[in-house]
C-alpha cells in the first residue's frame, strides 16, 4: 500500500519505521470482515496511522505511545459489519486485537484496546470508562483524542464536506487538513 508521498517528508525516522512495520503486519496478518468495503479499508487504516504518527511526532510522544497509536490504526475498523455508524465495531475490533496478540505474539495493551473499543462511542462515555477502568486514564484519554482526530481527518475520503473541523480535539490536527484533503483527492 502506498501513501503516494515520501514518508520521511512528514515523519521522523522512528515513525517511518513504526509505520512500515505495522503496515506490513496489517497486509500480512490482519483480517478485515467487510471485504467489499470502499470506505473502511486497509488504505483508510494506513492513512489513519500516517496522521497519528505525524501528530505523535509533532506532540513529541514517546515510542511506546507511537506504537499504541499505530496498533489502534491497524485494528480499529477490522470488525465492521456495515459502512454506517455500526456502533459496537470498536469493541469487536478490540476483541480481535486481543486474539491477534495471542496468535502473533504481540504485547497486549489495555490502553490500545480501550481506545479501539470506544472510538465509535461518545467521548463522554469513553472518558467515564477510561477513568473507572484504566490505570492511567489521563494518558489514555490523551491518546484517544489524538486517535479520534486522525480517524476523523480521513473522513475526507467520504467527500469534501464530510469533516466538521470544529469537532477536532487537538490544535495540531488543524494543520493536517490540507494533507488529508490531498491524500483523499478533495
Amino acid at each position: 500500500m502506498n501513501i503516494n508521498l515520501p514518508l520521511q517528508t512528514y515523519l521522523s525516522q522512528r515513525s517511518c519505521d513504526i509505520f512500515k512495520k505495522w503496515e506490513r503486519f496489517m497486509m500480512q496478518s490482519v483480517d478485515f470482515w467487510l471485504t467489499d468495503s470502499i470506505w473502511h479499508t486497509q488504505q483508510h487504516s494506513a492513512r489513519v496511522m500516517f496522521y497519528n504518527l505525524i501528530l505523535a511526532d509533532r506532540l513529541q510522544l514517546d515510542s511506546n505511545q507511537c506504537e499504541q497509536l499505530a496498533t489502534c490504526s491497524v485494528f480499529h475498523d477490522t470488525r465492521r459489519l456495515d459502512e454506517g455508524l455500526d456502533k459496537g465495531h470498536g469493541l469487536r475490533a478490540a476483541k480481535y486485537y486481543k486474539t491477534s496478540c495471542l496468535k502473533h505474539g504481540l504485547l497486549y495493551n489495555d490502553t490500545v484496546a480501550y481506545i479501539m473499543a470506544y472510538h465509535d462511542q461518545d467521548d463522554n462515555e469513553a472518558q467515564a470508562s477510561f477513568k473507572s477502568e484504566l490505570q492511567d486514564p489521563e494518558k489514555a484519554l490523551y491518546l484517544y483524542k489524538i486517535f479520534k482526530d486522525a480517524d476523523a481527518l480521513d473522513r475526507y475520503r467520504l467527500g469534501s464536506g464530510a469533516l466538521n473541523v470544529n469537532f477536532l480535539r487537538n490544535e495540531q490536527s488543524l494543520d493536517l487538513i490540507e494533507l488529508a484533503q490531498y491524500l483523499n483527492d478533495v
